[in-house]
């Protein structure tokens, strides 16, 4: 990914930030979406960070997981609310008939705050 460690967390709270508005606006597809773009980026971050930079989706999925839930870097519910912010994104990307629901958006976008916070603390610290 493109970009510094903390431009990459600029572009995920501005994610985050457009996830929300979505929210409000009742485009659930789209909120869990923008909310998971937004995890994908702390992630790529991190990663990058600690000198490692991956191309594609599952290449951070799983050196995230790797190098930072598996060694108690972070914890371990960071990588699930990552894949399953992924599944609910691919779900509202793909699947014309998925039925999004607010709450869903809203556990979301309420994970993706935590992630960006803890990503947000491990970049400036």
């Amino acid at each position: 990914m493109k970009g510094t460690p903390e431009q990459i967390i600029k572009g995920a709270r501005e994610s985050l930030g457009a996830a929300e508005l979505m929210h409000r606006n009742k485009m659930y597809e789209v909120a869990v979406s923008r909310a998971y773009f937004s995890m994908f980026y702390v992630a790529s971050a991190l990663l990058k960070k600690d000198g490692l930079d991956f191309d594609t989706h599952s290449g951070v999925h799983s050196a995230f997981g790797r190098v930072f839930a598996k060694r108690g870097r972070l914890p371990k519910d960071t990588q699930r609310w990552l894949l399953d912010a992924f599944i609910y994104k691919c779900a509202a990307d793909y699947d014309l008939y998925y039925d999004m629901t607010a709450d869903i958006s809203a556990e979301v976008i309420g994970n993706t705050e935590m992630f960006v916070r803890v990503g947000e603390e491990m970049i400036s610290g």
